[in-house]
């Protein structure tokens, strides 16, 4: 089904499955098929203080409304070995909430606050010129697999302009090589393609780009915005069906364990090439 509105993101990643393609399976599959897979059917999650944080900020701009039914906060203190942290954490967990300390939640709020001046400064104001977290998908068919496309777009405009992803980070923002090797590392240009070229199949020639929107993740919390060119979503959409291609072929004919080929040399090229220099 083909579909385009705003969506809780508890609701849009609990309707996932092994038939549904996003960015982030997608590249978790490239990976390593056998791992991807593996998660998949372990019920295995990515749980890491940076996505909590990036989760945390992601709430408090984007859907301030869902904050109190997303966490519990507590001034306790998060000694996650504590009787008393364990039993908080059940306590949030039987109410569908995630326990954070209040500190945590005070860092984030100051984070989520300087996002959103320099997004006005950028002509976005949520709820107003973009709505927020607006799930998309569009049905393909590939290799015979009848596929679901999907994704999250956390800033979608109301008028026909550019659609924003919001990225917090560890690195450095003012160093514009680290920028792009990360972006590149992480495929920010799959997503942006991807992102795009589903809602242009809904709504054709709504989105005229793709930007970035960062913040890192330690004070002062600067920001900046990343626009993708037209060749960059091109790269971008060349490697995801490239990728389609070989997970349809997975899903048809369950090779998810394919072995890894053997690996000719133990040393990366730039070490081999140090002890050279030191044995002269």
């Amino acid at each position: 089904m083909n579909t385009l509105q705003k969506m809780d993101p508890a609701d849009y990643h609990a309707r996932k499955t092994l038939y549904t393609v996003s960015k982030s399976s997608i590249c978790d599959f490239a990976a390593s098929p056998s791992r991807f897979k593996f998660a998949y059917d372990s019920g295995e999650k990515k749980t890491t203080d940076a996505l909590a944080w990036g989760s945390l900020v992601d709430c408090l701009f984007l859907t301030p409304e869902l904050v109190a039914k997303t966490y519990s906060i507590t001034s306790l203190g998060l000694n996650k070995n504590s009787k008393n942290y364990k039993e908080l954490k059940a306590g949030a967990e039987a109410k569908g909430r995630i326990l954070i300390d209040s500190k945590m939640f005070d860092e984030a709020s100051k984070a989520a606050l300087i996002l959103r001046h320099f997004a006005k400064e950028n002509g976005i104001v949520v709820g107003e010129t973009h709505e927020s977290q607006v799930a998309m998908t569009y049905d393909v068919e590939v290799e015979g697999v009848k596929l679901e496309l999907c994704g999250m777009a956390d800033l979608f405009p109301v008028e026909p302009g550019n659609m924003v992803d919001l990225k917090t980070t560890g690195f450095n923002l003012a160093d514009d090589e680290e920028v792009r090797r990360n972006i590149w590392k992480y495929r920010y240009h799959v997503q942006a393609a991807i992102y795009s070229a589903i809602s242009n199949k809904i709504k054709p020639d709504f989105i005229k780009g793709f930007n970035l929107l960062m913040q890192e993740s330690k004070p002062p919390y600067q920001c900046r915005m990343v626009r993708f060119t037209e060749d960059e979503l091109y790269a971008g959409m060349s490697w995801f069906e490239s990728q389609l291609v070989s997970y349809a072929n997975c899903l048809q004919n369950d090779g998810w364990q394919a072995p890894l080929p053997a690996l000719e040399g133990g040393l990366p090229s730039w070490a081999l090439r140090r002890e050279f220099e030191f044995g002269e």
